[in-house]
């Protein structure tokens, strides 16, 4: 899921000491990354949106909060 390094990028600097929380859970059929850590406020709001649209496409589900970041794709029953 390349989606997971473009959500990171949107919660921590690369230049900061900060903590980012990252859980994956697999389900019958799907995968769930969740992404917890400080918001990276040096992106401007046009670096922030072209991030949420890169993850939008290429995940099926994506929430944005607080902080926080998840993602779900759907696995594809014919690949298993």
């Amino acid at each position: 899921m390349p989606s997971h390094a473009e959500a990171a990028t949107g919660l921590v600097r690369e230049d900061s000491n900060e903590q980012l929380s990252c859980e994956y859970g697999l389900g019958d059929d799907r995968l769930v990354l969740l992404l917890d850590g400080p918001e990276n406020q040096a992106l401007s709001p046009e670096e922030q949106e072209l991030g949420r649209a890169i993850i939008r496409a290429t995940v099926d589900e994506c929430e944005f909060g607080d902080g926080t970041v998840t993602l779900i794709k759907y696995l594809d029953e014919a690949e298993q």
